[in-house]
């Protein structure tokens, strides 16, 4: 009975081996082709994007009319004091905000009333954001955890299943004990 019941687990490490396998490549090729996006599209779901053109809009009545590598650059230094605040979590402080008021009135033409009123609203989204964030990782972990605990008790009973198969087999072999009433289909 052990010798075949340890048959019947050889039998199963090596499925659940392959499987590992398998479902390891497959969950491989799934991240990083979901973390490696092209170009454009990572800068097209950024938040900080996002939050940077909204503050950047210009208003219908007071358009500028600069170059378009102004407004990269304009952008580009928006993005870089937003991203900080965004990845630290720490609010956009008085210098960076003075700063960004004056680029946003310069960049949309609003006043700077207006353009501070952007800097809160963005912190606004930036705070919302990374709480958004917190809590999608926070429901993956906790999933991760389920699916792991579930994955242990399937190859537990699998387990179980795979000796007593194995001893069944064995006493078929050894005893000729008749089980061709399991093989028949009414």
């Amino acid at each position: 009975d052990v010798r075949d019941g340890i048959h019947g687990l050889v039998v199963w490490a090596i499925g659940a081996i392959l499987l590992a396998y398998l479902t390891t490549i497959s969950a491989t090729g799934l991240v990083k082709q979901a973390a490696a996006p092209t170009a454009s599209a990572l800068t097209l779901s950024s938040p900080a994007l996002r939050i940077a053109d909204r503050m950047l809009a210009p208003t219908i009545s007071n358009a500028p009319t600069s170059t378009a590598g102004m407004v990269r650059n304009y952008r580009a230094g928006v993005m870089r004091i937003v991203n900080d605040a965004f990845v630290s979590g720490n609010p956009i402080n008085g210098a960076d905000k003075v700063l960004l008021s004056a680029q946003i009135a310069v960049q949309t033409g609003v006043t700077a009333a207006e353009a501070s009123k952007r800097v809160d609203v963005a912190q606004q989204q930036i705070t919302l954001d990374r709480q958004k964030s917190k809590m999608a990782a926070d429901r993956a972990r906790k999933i991760g955890i389920l699916l792991a605990f579930l994955t242990a008790a399937a190859l537990a009973i699998s387990a179980a299943a795979a000796w007593w198969a194995a001893t069944v087999g064995g006493k078929h072999r050894d005893e000729g004990v008749d089980l061709s009433h399991l093989t028949v289909w009414r």
